[in-house]
């Protein structure tokens, strides 16, 4: 599926947040890691690279599109999904002025557990996303995953039902 069809169908909600690497993406990334790596800041550090400009950090592309499982199909009522995990293989640099796009594979692969502790019967969603920059070169690969099980079983167990949520006080 393509960010365009994602749009069609879900609306602007579901647009990438970035689209382009520039100055101001970079620095808002970086600002908010506390990642102080001069080739992602330094514009004349950068100049004498290899790259030539400053690049951002591989975790951009979560700001492109994040490659979980959870993904926007509809999930029917009493089931919650959760994300798992994900990880990232990347090829290319993401260099300044690279404007990207991507296609989502979504599900990849299906798994399911029968029993779980908590939940019974879960469903393992995996997805896909390739990314791609404006010379369509496959920049990177995402995979993610997440869980999808029936919210009423794990309510019921009550594994957290001891737990007081911790309250912030204005002292």
């Amino acid at each position: 599926i393509t960010q365009e069809e994602i749009r069609k169908q879900h609306g602007k909600l579901w647009a990438p947040w970035n689209i382009e690497v520039s100055r101001d993406t970079i620095l808002h990334l970086v600002d908010g890691i506390c990642d102080l790596n001069p080739l992602y800041r330094d514009e004349e550090y950068a100049k004498g690279t290899r790259y030539g400009t400053t690049v951002a950090p591989p975790s951009f592309l979560f700001t492109v599109w994040y490659p979980t499982g959870t993904f926007m199909r509809k999930i029917p009522k009493g089931i919650s999904s959760f994300n798992s995990g994900c990880d990232m293989e990347i090829f290319r640099p993401l260099l300044r002025g690279d404007r990207f796009t991507f296609k989502l594979i979504s599900p990849s692969e299906i798994g399911v557990k029968e029993e779980s502790k908590f939940s019974g019967k879960t469903l393992l969603h995996f997805s896909k996303v390739e990314y791609y920059n404006q010379r369509a070169e496959l920049v990177a690969i995402g995979r993610g995953w997440s869980i999808k099980a029936m919210a009423s079983k794990f309510k019921s167990t009550g594994k957290y039902k001891n737990v007081t949520p911790y309250m912030n006080t204005p002292e």
